[in-house]
């Protein structure tokens, strides 16, 4: 898959599909493409530099707004 292509992430199976569907009843997270090194690839670091999470910035921010509902 190229790195411009957008697609939908399930986040419970993490099932990828090429358009917004609802799977295991939940909205699927929307990936826009980025290119690489963009900052929204990187996992959130402390001060320190330490990894605060595992998965990737534009990953938790999604599962962050889908949390606040």
């Amino acid at each position: 898959m190229d790195w411009q292509d957008e697609f939908y992430l399930c986040p419970h199976c993490f099932r990828i599909a090429d358009r917004s569907q609802l799977h295991h009843q939940r909205e699927m997270l929307h990936y826009p493409g980025f290119p690489p090194g963009h900052e929204s690839l990187k996992p959130p670091c402390d001060a320190q530099g330490d990894l605060t999470a595992r998965a990737p910035r534009w990953f938790i921010e999604q599962r962050w707004q889908l949390a606040r509902r």
